[in-house]
């Protein structure tokens, strides 16, 4: 594409040398629906050259207050849907588009540089830190529950995404959607504004990572109804359900 320089042009000023570290780098997306579809955008347009899109579902209308799908998506999967959009959008970029869930993948299929967890269904989330801990895969993971965002990284050797949950709990947590629900509350929608804001947050934890900073065990919550901030430092749970048996 003409004007390859120009499109990367005030990127390559504000954060030099970025682009050429990624750039050979492949990214797995894993959820493409309304955080996870700002997610793919973004990460193409930080620089990374080879995109992994997986998601089974397809766009339904009611997606696209929150999503960056149009009026022709809606039907489509989201995976073929999204692949389109940002070939469209970045130029010299490679995407593949998975249409089934995480869990029908062979393990095998799980491989890449970073995986992005996106998802909306905390078993679904849990499988793939597993997969992804167990193959050294350095996973950062997002959750919304109406107006607030939790980003997680999941680094071997460091804490997982379970590592902050007991044992006895896990029963009650499978099936729950997004991490911020507690028990025995419903799982609150994001509105429009949400989504773009926690993909950013996410992206903003992976390019420190990548840049040789400590994310070790942050997790960090946002809750964007009074822009309150809380970081955390969590440790190595010796007794967590997924990676206590992983060395």
């Amino acid at each position: 594409m003409e004007g390859d320089e120009e499109f990367w042009d005030r990127q390559d000023r504000l954060w030099p040398g970025f682009r050429e570290r990624v750039k050979s780098m492949t990214a797995m997306v894993v959820g493409v629906g309304a955080t996870g579809s700002y997610a793919a955008l973004f990460t193409a347009q930080m620089g990374f050259k080879r995109l992994v899109l997986v998601d089974p579902d397809r766009v339904e209308l009611s997606n696209l207050n929150r999503t960056v799908y149009t009026l022709k998506d809606v039907d489509e999967y989201k995976a073929v849907a999204m692949k389109r959009i940002v070939v469209e959008r970045v130029p010299g970029v490679e995407v593949k588009a998975i249409t089934k869930r995480i869990e029908e993948l062979p393990k095998e299929a799980i491989s890449a540089d970073i995986i992005l967890s996106c998802l909306d269904v905390m078993d679904a989330r849990f499988y793939l830190t597993e997969l992804a801990y167990r193959k050294g895969i350095p996973l950062f993971d997002v959750g919304t529950e109406g107006e607030r965002i939790r980003v997680q990284s999941s680094i071997p050797p460091g804490p997982c995404l379970a590592c902050t949950i007991p044992v006895e709990l896990y029963g009650e947590i499978v099936g729950l959607k997004d991490s911020c629900t507690g028990e025995g509350s419903e799982h609150a929608p994001s509105g429009p504004l949400v989504p773009p804001i926690a993909s950013s947050l996410l992206l903003y934890v992976v390019k420190r990572y990548l840049e040789g900073e400590e994310v070790l065990g942050t997790v960090i919550y946002l809750n964007t109804t009074d822009l309150e901030v809380r970081v955390e430092r969590i440790k190595r749970n010796p007794t967590c359900f997924i990676c206590s048996n992983i060395r």
